[in-house]
């Protein structure tokens, strides 16, 4: 049996096994990196809640300092408003940015931000007015404007509240794909584990009976050829033998007739 045959074998038994761990590592990976896409979205779901709290936070704090500037008529109290104004714009775009991957949401945030303006043109007014009458405004349309500015202030914490509804949603479905993510992932690796642990199984077993068939063949010649030389050396032998007694026969009837000849030649 040719020595090619047993590396051919040998190259088989380990080329199986490398393969199959080059393929569990690629699909591992693929799935790792949809686990991790999956968490960079759950991710992404808290950053934008937190997000919309921050905005939504500034916008009360605009709210907050003017009523108390508007009722106390001190200019000292519009800080959070000047601060929650400078800020709120900046926020807005940041939160815009976040969910630009979902239309409603933009949508949403564009719906917000025209309320916003028209409710800042109402309390850019009402500051001018408490500037000019040199203190708080108590009357009648003072209250009116108030109750204006009250229900568009509702109409906005509706719009948050939406807009933190989807992004809960959208958290709820995330979460339950990263769990369904970590489960697949588990049991999609044991399954794996013991599918390849079951192939390595039987094609190694195959492979080891291959190589012991190669092996046995091979002490067969072996055996064969001891065999056979040892048969040619017996027969070598025996040529020997026959031949040594041939030579001895043709020197005994040499010798006899030497004698032979000197015995007539003395008579």
């Amino acid at each position: 049996m040719p020595t090619t045959d047993i590396r051919s074998v040998v190259t088989r038994t380990l080329a199986l096994p490398v393969l199959l761990l080059l393929a569990f590592a690629v699909g591992l990976g693929v799935w790792i990196v949809h686990l991790l896409r999956s968490e960079a979205w759950v991710q992404h779901s808290y950053d934008v809640i937190g997000e919309i709290s921050e905005t939504q936070k500034l916008l009360i704090d605009q709210e907050t300092g003017l009523r108390a500037f508007i009722l106390a008529g001190d200019p000292a109290f519009l800080g959070p408003y000047v601060d929650g104004s400078a800020r709120f714009g900046e926020s807005l775009d940041a939160l815009r940015r976040e969910v630009a991957d979902n239309p409603r949401q933009v949508q949403r945030i564009a719906g917000l931000e025209a309320r916003y303006r028209v409710w800042v043109s109402h309390a850019e007014v009402e500051k001018r007015l408490v500037g000019v009458q040199g203190g708080q405004l108590r009357d009648v349309a003072t209250r009116q404007r108030m109750i204006v500015r009250k229900q568009q202030m509702d109409q906005m914490r509706a719009d948050f509240r939406s807009l933190q509804d989807e992004e809960r949603r959208l958290l709820r479905e995330r979460l339950d794909e990263a769990r369904r993510a970590n489960r697949n992932l588990f049991i999609i690796g044991a399954l794996l584990v013991v599918l390849c642990a079951a192939l390595l199984y039987f094609f190694l077993r195959g492979q080891l009976k291959a190589i012991d068939q190669l092996y046995l063949a091979r002490v067969e010649e072996s055996e064969s050829a001891r065999r056979a030389a040892e048969a040619l050396a017996a027969e070598v032998q025996e040529q020997s033998a026959a031949m040594e007694t041939a030579l001895l026969t043709a020197n005994r009837e040499r010798d006899q007739a030497l004698r032979t000849v000197r015995g007539s030649g003395t008579h």
